[in-house]
């Protein structure tokens, strides 16, 4: 029998784009779940001032939810209560307040693919209907994402963005349409790209929705490496690191640079290189090599930010090809 209040510890990531219906925002909450052998449920009451509640909504057993069909930009103030199998209720948990925001309100990280290939980060806000974000693909190397959106009563998303060149502000390197929906749930969102100019390129961008916390957080991948190289030349790196990049003082969350020395057949080389990590794990990068060899390209492969190993398939501008194993140095 569930007898007394709980606390609930719950969070907002309130999602967000522009809708032309008032009943289209969302709220996203979690809490701590009853540990009860009885219990049946959980109770959602809500209301426009604290405390004062209609009735409530039946949520399951699950401990976390989506409020939906909400007013964008309207305050709500929450708490939840337990119920058991003969229907005892809980006192209510802590009320806790947040604002409606839309279905992709927030951070989401994407696999680009299709006629190109790479990882980006684009942050959607829902007050000026905006997007920003950053990646590496092979086609576009280091850039950042510009643009703006919006979405219809029935969750389709449109709009419009460019490619810029990272370091050079007002380059553009490509405009582009979007055209996408989220699942659901609200975690997953797919949307194509085709050129506003009348060229051929489609992309398409299936992405993860990330809690701010989990995309601020500083990813501890292992720094110092030996890499093992195969393919058009062999050698080996005793001295490869993998740190997070930074540009001045600023930190851009998955994104990775490499720099590295060592010996292949040709002579001594110098590696450097910035990578993408995406919610897949899997990395998109570009790179130089001076020395001995020297040349540019593009590099992916897959990298558990826990594993101790990983294996990145490098291609050059001028179609060399080499396999880089790394390990970590004990």
């Amino acid at each position: 029998m569930i007898k007394k209040a709980f606390l609930l510890i719950l969070f907002f990531v309130l999602p967000s784009i522009f809708y032309q219906t008032a009943l289209a925002a969302k709220i996203r909450l979690a809490w701590d779940p009853n540990q009860e052998e009885d219990l049946a449920g959980y109770k959602l009451y809500y209301g426009l001032y604290p405390w004062s509640f209609g009735e409530p909504i039946k949520v399951g057993k699950s401990h976390s939810c989506i409020f939906k069909n909400l007013v964008k930009g309207q305050r709500y103030y929450i708490a939840f209560t337990a119920y058991d199998w003969s229907r005892h209720e809980s006192g209510f948990s802590n009320q806790v307040n947040g604002i409606a925001r839309d279905a992709i309100f927030g951070t989401w990280i994407f696999d680009i693919s299709r006629e190109d290939k790479g990882g980006s980060i684009i942050f959607f806000d829902d007050s000026n209907n905006t997007l920003q974000g950053y990646g590496v693909s092979e086609k576009f190397n280091l850039f950042r994402i510009e643009g703006n959106y919006t979405i219809d009563e029935d969750e389709n998303i449109d709009g419009a963005f460019s490619f810029d060149e990272f370091n050079n502000t007002g380059m553009i390197l490509e405009k582009v349409k979007m055209m996408g929906v989220t699942n659901s749930k609200y975690e997953k969102v797919t949307f194509k790209t085709g050129s506003l100019d009348g060229s051929s390129i489609s992309l398409a961008f299936k992405g993860l929705w990330k809690p701010q916390e989990e995309v601020l957080k500083n990813l501890n991948l292992p720094q110092k490496w030996t890499v093992n190289i195969r393919g058009s030349t062999k050698g080996e790196l005793d001295s490869f690191k993998i740190e997070p990049f930074q540009l001045n003082t600023d930190f851009y969350p998955h994104l990775f640079k490499i720099s590295g020395n060592g010996f292949v057949d040709e002579g001594p080389v110098g590696v450097e290189g910035v990578f993408f990590l995406t919610g897949k794990n899997m990395v998109y990068g570009i790179y130089e090599i001076i020395g001995a060899i020297s040349e540019t390209g593009f590099f992916s492969g897959k990298l558990k930010p826990t594993s101790e190993k990983f294996n990145f398939k490098f291609v050059s501008d001028n179609g060399n090809k080499y396999s880089f194993k790394g390990e970590v140095n004990p």
